[in-house]
């Protein structure tokens, strides 16, 4: 007599759970043609899934533009800039209302 093992105990607990109970084989009735949706529906189903991952891993950029319609005279800005070389004449010039030294 053979021993059930744990894994067939909970394989047959598994299948007791069935919501939909399995139609016999004498019932079914298998045709070209049911077989040739069962394939295109995969077909379908398949092509969404992998353009959908395909659009989840594309990186969708919106830019958007603006007119600045507030007309003064001057602009603010401000310029952090680090020269990565050696240069024997550091010399910079800025002109300006608020004329700040250099660090």
């Amino acid at each position: 007599m053979r021993r059930i093992t744990r894994r067939e105990k909970i394989r047959e607990e598994v299948r007791k759970l069935d919501a939909f109970p399995k139609v016999e084989p004498e019932i079914q009735l298998k045709t070209s043609s049911g077989a040739l949706t069962t394939i295109v529906v995969a077909l379908v189903i398949l092509f969404l899934v992998v353009t959908e991952f395909y659009y989840y891993r594309t990186v969708d950029i919106k830019y958007e533009y603006h007119v600045d319609t507030d007309m003064r005279r001057d602009m603010a800005f401000e310029i952090d800039m680090t020269i990565a070389m050696d240069c024997k004449c550091e010399c910079a010039e800025k002109k300006g209302r608020e004329s700040r030294g250099f660090e």
